[in-house]
C-alpha cells in the first residue's frame, strides 16, 4: 500500500466515525416526552380525578396540540390544548391537566360512549401513550357508577 491509499483509508474510517457520532448526537439532541397519569381521590375515599402530566425530558422544545380520546366504540375524537397553536413545552418542564368523570363519558351518533384510553399528540403528528391512563380511566369509572345517586 502506498501513503497515499493509507491516508485515503484513514480518512475514510475518520469519515465514518464522525458520521456515527453525528447520527448518534443527533438522535439525543431531541424533543422526548415522559407522559404519566395518577389518579386522585377525595377525602370519602372516591376517586375524583386523574391527573395528566406531560414532561419534556429532551433537549428540544416541543408543541403539544391536543388529547386524543379513545372510545368505548373505537371512535378516536381530539380535544385541542389551546386553540390550533398548542402548549408549547421547554426542556426539563411540564404541562398538566385533569380529567374528570364528565371528560370520561361523551355522546357520539346519539349513543353514550365511554373513554377507554387517551393519546397525547404533538406538532408533528406523533401520538404518545398515556401511562396507566386506561387502568386509571377503568378506576375512576366503576368506582363513579358506584356512587351514583339514582333519582
Amino acid at each position: 500500500m502506498t501513503t497515499s491509499e493509507i491516508i485515503s483509508a484513514i480518512a475514510l474510517i475518520v469519515s465514518f466515525v464522525s458520521l456515527g457520532f453525528s447520527i448518534y448526537l443527533g438522535l439525543l439532541d431531541r424533543h422526548k416526552l415522559k407522559i404519566d397519569s395518577t389518579l386522585f381521590w377525595d377525602e370519602d375515599g372516591r376517586p375524583f380525578y386523574i391527573l395528566i402530566s406531560i414532561k419534556n425530558i429532551g433537549r428540544r422544545k416541543i408543541i403539544i396540540r391536543r388529547w386524543i380520546g379513545l372510545y368505548s366504540s373505537g371512535i378516536e375524537a381530539g380535544t385541542e390544548f389551546i386553540d390550533d397553536s398548542g402548549i408549547e413545552i421547554e426542556e426539563n418542564k411540564w404541562h398538566e391537566f385533569n380529567l374528570d368523570v364528565a371528560d370520561l363519558i361523551h355522546i357520539f351518533d346519539d349513543r353514550i360512549q365511554e373513554l377507554v384510553n387517551i393519546r397525547i399528540e404533538d406538532s408533528h403528528g406523533r401520538k404518545y401513550i398515556v401511562k396507566n391512563a386506561k387502568e386509571n380511566i377503568q378506576k375512576l369509572l366503576v368506582e363513579s357508577r358506584k356512587h351514583i345517586v339514582k333519582l
